[in-house]
Order: C-alpha cells, then sequence, then structure tokens
C-alpha cells in the first residue's frame, strides 16, 4: 500500500465507519442488510487537512461535497478515480470534523478548482452549491 492510501485508510478510521443492519419490509418480506454511514466525535487537524487537500490535487484523486445524515449536513468525499464513472471512496467525513477555519467556501477553493472539476466530471460527479448538500 502506497504512503496517501495509508494515509487516507488510518484517516478514514478515524472519523468514519459503516454499520449494518438488517431490515425487514413487512412480516412476510425477507429480511436483507442496510449499511449506513457513522461519524465518530474526532476531528482532523491542521496537518491532517493540509495532506488531504495535497492529496485530492494529485492526478488520481478527486475531492467532492456529499450529504450526509440523510441530508442534513454537508460531508466530503476523496476518492480514487479507477476509470470513467467509477471511483473508490477512500475517505469520508463530514463538515463539523473539519478544523474551524475550514469551511465550505474554504474546501470550495479545492474541489471548484479547474483540475478537480474536469476530475469529477469523468466519475459522474456534479458538484452544487451548499444548499444541494443541506435541507
Amino acid at each position: 500500500m502506497n504512503k496517501d492510501l495509508e494515509f487516507l485508510a488510518g484517516l478514514n478510521e478515524k472519523l468514519h465507519g459503516i454499520q449494518k443492519e438488517t431490515f425487514t419490509p413487512n412480516l412476510f418480506g425477507d429480511p436483507f442488510p442496510v449499511y449506513f454511514d457513522t461519524y465518530t466525535n474526532e476531528c482532523m487537524n491542521e496537518e491532517e487537512i493540509k495532506e488531504v487537500l495535497n492529496i485530492s490535487k494529485r492526478d488520481k484523486y478527486s475531492i467532492y461535497p456529499i450529504n450526509t445524515a440523510m441530508g442534513f449536513s454537508v460531508g466530503y468525499d476523496l476518492c480514487e478515480i479507477l476509470s470513467r464513472g467509477e471511483r473508490k471512496v477512500l475517505l469520508r467525513f463530514k463538515e463539523g470534523q473539519l478544523p474551524k477555519k475550514y469551511t465550505f467556501k474554504e474546501m470550495s477553493k479545492t474541489f471548484m478548482s479547474k483540475e478537480n472539476l474536469k476530475k469529477a466530471k469523468f466519475i459522474g460527479e456534479k458538484i452544487e452549491d451548499y444548499e444541494h448538500y443541506t435541507y
């Protein structure tokens, strides 16, 4: 595993998890697994977010905002670009896990850059205004 992937895996483990539950739609339905994101109370420090933003500027990575908490909070994904329309999310975190000065506006300097918009479009991700990611 390369240095970037190790760093992102460790940070993702610090900030984010996935919980599996079983859902049964009715008395006669077959149960099926459902997965949802969980977030820790941990936050990134200044050094970590700077490294995340540096990694996102490399050719094979892209960062973009997402909905979290069922649409009530802004979050971010940093992914590895696999091919057109395909990606692997390596890091997911919510806005509240960022250092205070890293607002949506500050983060947009990276995710709205010409290079990142091109990469996001390549994987099928359309980046919207802040209001799109909150209800």
